[in-house]
């Protein structure tokens, strides 16, 4: 072979061999310089989250004590008519309720469609004016400025003493139903007309889309009165301002409105109504109804139709109606029919094909949160529950759902005095809840870093603490989203969040559901982030607080399978808490990472006992997950060779469990597994212990294992038992050095830490040797190996020009192991070249 034109560098000392207790600063290198490090972060599966199929506002993600929820859904809650106030839930708004034409009717004056209360005294009449006729006591003209589609009457509607208080008083019948409600928000109510049905004579006029709730200027009193139209001044897209006369367009649309409503009857097909109702919104989608008298008859003659059973009619009558009602109790009774629709799976494509998504987002983004939180908790509830189809989820994404949620979020996130109002957090239920269906989907990532939703989640926090519902449907969007580094990031933005997120998990123990996704944020935050490793430490009193949280959930397991007598099963199943322990085990892992403070969670024993009472009491194939992650813990605490190592001192106890996971079927059971074995094998107690155990033949047949992470680990094994002399045997039986061939030809040019782990097992092997190479390893075995040296040799080589890390790795790991081994089994190889000082024997 031609000459590499390196100087081959020969060590004096089998590699690995353990050389005492090193610093700080040696340990620092060994686990943040090493991709392979022995200390690493665990990976976990996301909790699962089963869809809400009751599709209530408060249903299986209601907080619970002992899980995720406390066993029922609302629709087990009085509904509308029944709920009191001496109910301790009634504060918040239910999920089954009637909704039917007298519901939508008791929020309107009253009219020949509702039985009349019975007058028991009557006004005085009038005065008599000296010409005989009456004299009616003049009653101020007032204007109404609501939005465009408010509720409250204009000048045209409201003449003389035409007020609701005084002609439309609700009926008693009316007013009892009103008693038994929740007290609706103090907005206007949504209309006013004469005591039987409505004239249709008088115009509206017309304008753009409706895009804001801002009201339009009052028209012009004078202006009417000379031309015996009304006019109004708006802006054109040019800019311009210009008069438009209302009254010829008016006339003609209220003329198709006329029609379409002469049509809307108990003897119209429910096929034609549908037809209507699609006609009638697309004359309203498009111009504005302002007269109050108008909207009134309009609804009027909608509501006769929500007695029927057909979705579709029903659906398209909210979507009329909403187009009309922006505030008070019918906007909410829109949304709350809507919302009842959307409980049914069946009506999601109803839903997706009238686009209600779209028009439910325009209405949440233009719509003062304050006034109508009501309604926003059934619009969101329905978002939230018509999300869940996908299809429809694409639809809220592309109207820019994502934004205008967590626009709306943030506007409730910083009101100071959001965090005492009730409604408020039912609106938040509702909204999370919604943006937690849409983060499913990872397309949607880029929306959430866009809306910047995360730092409004991070402010919610802390005001809304104590409220376990709320906080359960954040840290479910977070799961979801910190499972990128961009989202991780946008999280960490928030310097005090990994501190809040565990104080929270700290505050409500005994919910697993949610601190099994606090976990899971945290183990994601702290998998990668040496800062929030440091922030968890502190804020976890140097991980003590961690461990007593830990068991508590061991001890909360243990109920949960009967292990302790004696005592009533909790509410949260086995499945459920073993998932907190998994995710809480993670974050214990990775808090090992950082080499400051990894030592003292070695050294507290009693994190040391509950791991290794897990591994007793569970099994893999009952619990795989948690077998890993507990393993993988004990892994990266004993990396940490010190005298208050707690797993070290109980390292032979630990070898009793661990060491029948070598035998599993689960790959990363036996790789974990293997892990502590790597670092235990630093100690000779361990080395004699898996002699005493006939270990080789086990780590010869892993070597033929096809996972290279595995065979890396039993490599680095090897390396340790070679480095006694008496122990080298063990790598000649059951056809050991074969095996390590086979491995190191496998990785030539892929894996050059994996080549140089199987150089380094092999020269511990040959280390002292009596014999000759060829004896000592093999005459066949010795001449594989120089040839797969050399060629090792000659692709790094090659590769060197290229500076990429691949060629690192190569002249850091490789080849200086090879070229000394090469020079050993052939030394007159390259008689040219001379052995240097020899290296250090413990690189790592």
């Amino acid at each position: 072979m031609a000459s590499t034109g390196r100087r081959r560098r020969r060590p004096q000392a089998p590699f690995y061999q353990p050389t005492g207790q090193q610093d700080a600063e040696a340990i620092q290198e060994r686990v943040l310089g090493d991709a392979r490090a022995a200390v690493r972060s665990l990976s976990t599966s996301r909790p699962f989250t089963p869809a809400d199929r009751s599709r209530g506002l408060f249903g299986i993600s209601r907080a619970a004590a002992g899980g995720g929820g406390d066993g029922s859904d609302d629709r087990s809650m009085p509904s509308l008519a029944t709920t009191t106030a001496t109910t301790p839930r009634d504060s918040r708004p239910a999920s089954a309720f009637p909704m039917g034409r007298k519901q939508f009717l008791s929020a309107l004056p009253e009219s020949d469609d509702i039985p009349k209360a019975p007058v028991s005294k009557l006004p005085p009449l009038p005065a008599r004016s000296d010409t005989g006729s009456l004299t009616l006591p003049s009653t101020p003209r007032r204007r109404c400025q609501s939005g465009v589609h408010g509720d409250r009457l204009d000048d045209e509607a409201r003449t003389g003493e035409d007020t609701d208080e005084q002609i439309f008083a609700p009926p008693s019948a009316a007013r009892e139903r009103k008693r038994s409600l929740p007290a609706p928000p103090s907005t206007p109510r949504s209309g006013s007309g004469g005591s039987g049905r409505p004239g249709l004579r008088r115009s509206f006029s017309s304008s753009d889309k409706p895009a804001s709730v801002t009201a339009r200027p009052p028209p012009s009193p004078s202006t009417g009165a000379q031309s015996g139209q009304r006019t109004h001044r708006r802006s054109s897209s040019a800019g311009k301002t210009r008069v438009s006369t209302a009254q010829g367009i008016d006339s003609a649309l209220w003329q198709q409105v006329e029609s379409l409503l002469e049509h809307v009857t108990s003897e119209t097909e429910t096929v034609a109504m549908q037809g209507i109702l699609q006609q009638l919104y697309d004359i309203l989608s498009e111009n504005t109804v302002r007269s109050g008298r108008k909207k009134s008859s309009i609804l009027r003659c909608l509501f006769k139709l929500l007695d029927h059973s057909d979705a579709l009619l029903l659906l398209r009558v909210a979507r009329v109606v909403l187009l009309i009602s922006r505030a008070g109790q019918t906007f909410a009774n829109a949304c709350k029919l809507l919302f009842k629709l959307s409980r049914s799976d069946k009506n999601d494509a109803l839903f997706r094909e009238n686009k209600i998504a779209e028009q439910l987002v325009h209405i949440i983004g233009h719509t003062v949160w304050k006034e109508n939180t009501d309604a926003l908790v059934y619009c969101c509830g329905t978002l939230k529950n018509i999300s869940l189809d996908e299809s429809t989820q694409e639809q809220i994404a592309a109207a820019r759902g994502i934004e205008t949620l967590s626009a709306l979020l943030t506007a409730v996130a910083e009101d100071e005095q959001a965090a005492s109002a009730d409604n408020a957090a039912h609106l938040l239920v509702q909204l999370t809840a919604a943006l937690r269906n849409l983060a499913v989907n990872s397309q949607h990532k880029k929306a959430f870093l866009r809306a910047r939703t995360i730092q409004g989640l991070c402010v919610l926090l802390r005001p809304f603490a104590a409220h376990a519902e709320l906080q359960l449907n954040i840290s479910r969007i977070l799961s979801k989203l910190t499972l990128t580094s961009a989202c991780r990031d946008a999280l960490c933005e928030s310097t005090t969040v990994v501190e809040e997120l565990f104080h929270l998990a700290v505050r409500h123990n005994k919910h697993t559901a949610l601190i099994t996704r606090l976990y899971f944020v945290l183990g994601n935050l702290t998998a990668s982030h040496q800062d929030n490793r440091v922030a968890l430490f502190n804020a976890s009193h140097q991980s003590r607080d961690l461990v007593e949280q830990l068991e508590v959930l061991y001890e909360a397991d243990c109920k949960a399978n009967s292990i302790s007598s004696g005592k009533a099963r909790p509410k949260a199943s086995p499945k459920e808490t073993e998932d907190a322990i998994i995710k809480l085990v993670r974050v214990i892992a990775n808090v090992c990472i950082g080499p400051e403070f990894g030592p003292l969670v070695a050294s507290n024993a009693s994190c040391t006992r509950v791991l290794l009472l897990l591994l007793e009491s569970k099994t893999v194939q009952d619990s795989p997950e948690l077998i890993v992650n507990a393993v993988g813990t004990l892994n990266n605490m004993s990396f940490y060779a010190h005298e208050d190592n707690a797993v070290i001192a109980r390292q032979t106890e630990v070898c009793e469990l661990i060491f029948p996971l070598m035998l599993e079927r689960n790959t990363d059971v036996v790789i974990e597994a293997a892990r502590v074995f790597g670092n235990f094998t630093q100690q000779s107690e361990v080395r004699e212990w898996l002699v005493t155990k006939r270990a080789g033949p086990l780590l010869n047949t892993l070597l033929g294992h096809e996972n290279r992470e595995l065979v890396y680990t039993v490599c680095g094994i090897l390396v340790n038992m070679m480095s006694d002399a008496a122990h080298r045997p063990l790598l000649q039986s059951e056809g050991g050095v074969a095996n390590m061939l086979e491995a190191l030809a496998q990785c030539l040019g892929t894996d050059w830490q994996l080549a140089g782990l199987a150089c380094k097992a092999l020269w511990n092997f040959g280390e002292g040797a009596s014999v000759s190479p060829q004896e000592w390893y093999g005459a066949e075995e010795c001449d594989g190996l120089i040839e797969l040296l050399h060629e090792g040799l000659a692709l790094g080589e090659e590769a060197l020009e290229e500076q990429s890390a691949s060629s690192r790795l190569w002249d850091e790991d490789f080849a200086p192991v090879a070229e000394a081994l090469l020079d050993r089994l052939d030394p007159e190889s390259d008689d040219d070249l001379q052995p240097i000082e020899a290296v250090d024997p413990n690189p790592e």
